[in-house]
């Protein structure tokens, strides 16, 4: 249903749908992107999310409080804002890629909270 909606659109050779893409595509496709989005209603830190950063690539996430500095944040089931966030970033251009800023922080928590799941008693 998706794909079907999708080629019904103009912009149909712009968008990218995939199943299970091999590591080293991926990469590339993210690297090739206007724009990355990570719209899930509920997950932790995401690699993917990393990866586009350290390419630079632009990214539209949903916030879900584990999400790395230079993240455009937009609220889960909110698509009025997910629509105005493709649009402002789509207009930005993507002319300077977004550096990472920050730290480790969010993976150390992470690593915190599977010490403390899988620590004894």
């Amino acid at each position: 249903m998706l794909r079907e909606r999708v080629a019904s659109k103009a912009y149909r050779d712009r968008i990218l749908l995939c199943g299970d893409v091999p590591h080293e595509g991926t990469l590339q496709a993210i690297a090739r992107a206007s724009v990355i989005l990570r719209t899930t209603w509920y997950d932790g830190d995401s690699v993917s999310v990393r990866e586009a950063l350290a390419f630079g690539a632009p990214v539209i996430a949903t916030d879900n409080g584990m999400r790395p500095a230079g993240v455009r944040l937009i609220p889960a089931r909110e698509p009025a804002k997910l629509l105005e966030a493709i649009e402002a970033e789509l207009a930005a251009g993507g002319v300077v890629p977004r550096p990472v800023l920050g730290s480790d922080e969010n993976l150390e928590a992470v690593a915190r909270f599977f010490c403390e799941l899988s620590a004894p008693g």
